[in-house]
């Protein structure tokens, strides 16, 4: 896929997960129902907001990205944390290995006291001997609080430096 195809269509994808499903949850559910513990893991307390925001990333990263080239994704929350799009096929027939993490910094941002992120790693797919060395490709987006309308989107090509910009949140 062309990058500037890709950077497009992950941006689109963070920002409806930013806008439909962490900001909506944030302002309009009741904050006890969103900051429930679903799970205390081994490495992390997932919320309920978390597990919004996870099934969006794999809806929209099926729709916009696995109907182009087939993707490994790999995000804390999936079980085994990873899942082979489209549906069906194998870890080692995807093309790219796409880390995230839809909600990066979920407590504060829960609590309102400071924004949290969306963060994307996309690298050709090495099998298991691929690396965070091998990232073509950064996107980073930030959850605003509720009362905070702009956030920053931030992104990077290898070889072709940083982007980035404030961007109206669409959420009514």
């Amino acid at each position: 896929m062309e990058t500037g195809l890709f950077i497009q269509l992950i941006r689109a994808i963070h920002e409806e997960i930013r806008d439909a499903a962490v900001v909506a949850a944030c302002e309009s559910g009741p904050r006890k129902e969103i900051a429930a513990v679903v799970e205390d893991g081994q490495g992390d307390t997932i919320y309920a907001v978390d597990r919004i925001s996870e099934t969006v990333l794999v809806d929209l990263f099926d729709k916009k990205i696995a109907s182009h080239d087939p993707i490994l994704l790999i995000a804390e929350g999936l079980p085994g944390g990873r899942i082979a799009l489209p549906r069906g096929i194998k870890d080692s027939e995807a093309i790219w290995r796409i880390i995230a993490d839809p909600i990066d910094g979920t407590r504060s941002l829960l609590y309102q006291k400071r924004s949290g992120w969306i963060l994307t790693g996309v690298a050709r797919n090495h099998g298991e001997e691929t690396s965070l060395l091998d990232v073509e490709l950064a996107v980073q987006t930030e959850l605003p609080l509720v009362k905070q309308h702009l956030s920053d989107a931030l992104w990077a090509v290898r070889g072709s430096g940083v982007h980035g910009g404030a961007f109206q949140s669409n959420y009514p």
